[in-house]
């Protein structure tokens, strides 16, 4: 099962440290490319890469 995640969510997250959380879900999540577009070169980007076991950009 696919879990598409916004850039909302992966800011807030990030924001509090929390990004691993994302790895607890059964199915693969999924960032679209809309919200890769819209996300910075920044800390969020780097750290969703980091824990980036299961999460396909699409």
């Amino acid at each position: 099962m696919d879990i598409y995640v916004d850039a909302t969510t992966l800011i807030a997250l990030e924001s509090v440290g929390e990004l691993e959380l994302l790895t607890n879900f059964d199915g693969d999540l999924v960032i679209p490319q809309a919200v890769t577009d819209e996300m910075s070169e920044g800390r969020t980007e780097r750290n969703v890469q980091g824990c980036s076991g299961g999460i396909r950009s699409r």
